[in-house]
């Protein structure tokens, strides 16, 4: 299998999250894409397994492309759905979406604020765009803590792969540690989560400094 993406990505690093849990990681090659890609230049290799030139991307073991990091855990985790937990009731399938849906949503607004404080280029920035962003998480993770709360989830599933990936995104890339103190129970979870040999293994890279970024300018 192949999977396109760096680490950097929390959406590639959830995938390779899951193939870790899986054990399948063994047989998953990750390719980076061109490091220009961002801006829409294309990867003709990317661009052959995806024409939207957006990563992640998995080739399979069947040699068809996937192409949406949820799409992508989903078909690792039905590798070894030992691996993760599927709770027979209906209810509990849908509460478990909804917790991977919130925690996807998080991601996605943690990538959207990234965009605008180091991607787009000096005085293109949208700040009240950004601090929306920064409303929509707080909103979501002040959601996780009242769910954790009571009891935090034991068994492995790809909604809680999905937050850890988020959270080390939010600490890793952006800095960001304040919302720790609104949210406790979850920061504890988080770091007892983030010890798992998939999180250490997949650990991005420090970033280079804004002037030395080439995805900056």
């Amino acid at each position: 299998m192949k999977l396109y993406g760096t680490v950097r990505s929390p959406y590639v690093r959830k995938a390779m999250i899951a193939a870790i849990e899986a054990g399948v990681d063994d047989e998953v090659e990750m390719i980076a894409p061109a490091e220009n890609v961002w801006v829409g230049d294309g990867d003709a290799e990317l661009s052959a397994a995806n024409p939207l030139g957006k990563v992640p991307v998995l080739t399979t073991r069947e040699g068809f492309s996937l192409i949406d990091s949820a799409v992508i855990c989903e078909y690792l985790a039905s590798i070894a759905p030992e691996k993760f937990a599927q709770p027979a009731d209906a209810a509990e399938r849908w509460e478990m979406a909804n917790f991977q849906s919130l925690a996807q949503g998080a991601m996605d607004a943690m990538v959207a604020m990234a965009a605008e404080s180091n991607i787009r280029p000096e005085g293109y920035g949208w700040p009240d765009w950004a601090a929306r962003q920064r409303v929509k998480i707080s909103r979501v993770l002040e959601r996780f803590e009242t769910l954790f709360a009571g009891s935090p989830p034991e068994n492995l599933t790809l909604g809680l792969v999905t937050l850890g990936s988020a959270l080390g995104y939010l600490e890793q890339r952006l800095g960001d540690k304040t919302w720790r103190a609104n949210c406790p129970v979850l920061a504890r979870w988080f770091d007892e989560f983030q010890r798992r040999p998939s999180m250490t293994s997949t650990m991005p890279a420090p970033l280079p400094p804004p002037d030395q970024d080439p995805r900056r300018g």
